[in-house]
């Protein structure tokens, strides 16, 4: 996935995206990749998955996703902050925006900068597969992570692989 947009993915970023855990769960150092890892996951499970729906948040318009997934799909049909491929579509949205969807993956971009009540909004979306990626070691996720006890966690800094 990496290599079609010119870049040599790192070991921790590989995982990820071969991860088939229902809940994952990625502390990493600033500009290590996070954000490109986030959008290449959406744009793999919406390619491999056909029909499914994908929703990124992202705590704020500065940080939309929508280019970079495109960069990943240069085939992909995009409609405002909705990217479409192969049956397929993967839907930006910020997290005061993130209410009443129903995804078969949620990823979470930045997720040490959403506010708590709109970390609440956003629960209701968490059922199906879930995706978290963050920097700092405090998100307002944390206690819902916490709770259930099941992601499956990569972090660049435990295992000194950030840049």
């Amino acid at each position: 996935m990496f290599e079609k947009i010119g870049l040599t993915p790192e070991a921790w970023q590989l995982s990820v995206l071969r991860c088939d855990a229902k809940r994952i769960l990625v502390r990493a150092d600033r500009r290590c990749g996070k954000s490109t890892t986030a959008a290449a996951l959406a744009v793999s499970f919406a390619m491999g998955n056909p029909g499914a729906k994908v929703v990124m948040v992202t705590p704020s318009h500065e940080m939309m996703q929508v280019e970079c997934i495109r960069r990943f799909n240069p085939l992909a049909l995009i409609r405002g902050l909705t990217v479409s491929m192969g049956g397929s579509s993967v839907i930006q949205v910020i997290s005061s925006q993130g209410r009443g969807y129903v995804p078969d993956l949620l990823v979470i971009d930045d997720a040490d900068l959403v506010r708590y009540d709109m970390a609440l909004a956003i629960r209701p979306m968490m059922g199906n597969r879930v995706a978290i990626f963050a920097t700092a070691t405090n998100t307002p996720f944390d206690a819902m992570i916490e709770a259930s006890g099941t992601y499956t966690f990569f972090s660049t800094v435990s295992l000194g692989m950030g840049k």
